[in-house]
């Protein structure tokens, strides 16, 4: 049997130090010599540690979130447009995103319908496995290039 105790345990003594899949990310960011903002889960309301940054891309200029999930150990980037959705076309940008999130293989367009934002975002689960510098660039790279292909 599998003493969940334990592992609980073992997952809140590595948030204690830097954890490794915030140091991976830094890391993957300082190769390509970003400027970047991070937020110690102790500062968030989520514990959650996140990392910030802008991107020039081909379409628009975005705001890059990064988010590190250390006790379900999730990574995900999320892409940020400064455009917001004017209500009367909410509705039909909903209806292009749902188009275009049925046959794009990794992440998916949001549009908050609170306030027009849109946003692309790309998660992995890294339970069982490494987040590498690889991966964390990857994720970064597949976002700008998706949200430069299908900006409206």
């Amino acid at each position: 049997f599998i003493d969940l105790h334990d592992q609980v345990t073992i997952n809140e003594s590595e948030s204690e130090s830097h954890p490794p899949m915030v140091q991976v990310v830094k890391d993957a960011l300082d190769g390509w010599n970003l400027k970047y903002t991070h937020v110690d889960e102790a500062q968030c309301q989520s514990n959650i540690p996140m990392i910030s940054f802008g991107m020039n891309g081909d379409s628009s200029n975005y705001q890059v979130l990064m988010s590190m999930d250390l006790e379900d150990e999730i990574f995900a980037v999320y892409y940020t447009s400064p455009t917001k959705v004017d209500e009367q076309h909410r509705a039909a940008v909903a209806e292009y995103f749902m188009r275009i999130n049925y046959n794009v293989m990794l992440g998916h367009f949001d549009l908050d319908a609170r306030d027009g934002e849109i946003r692309f975002k790309v998660s992995a689960i890294t339970k069982g496995s490494e987040l590498s510098q690889e991966m964390v660039q990857q994720m970064v790279g597949v976002s700008m290039n998706t949200m430069d292909k299908f900006f409206p």
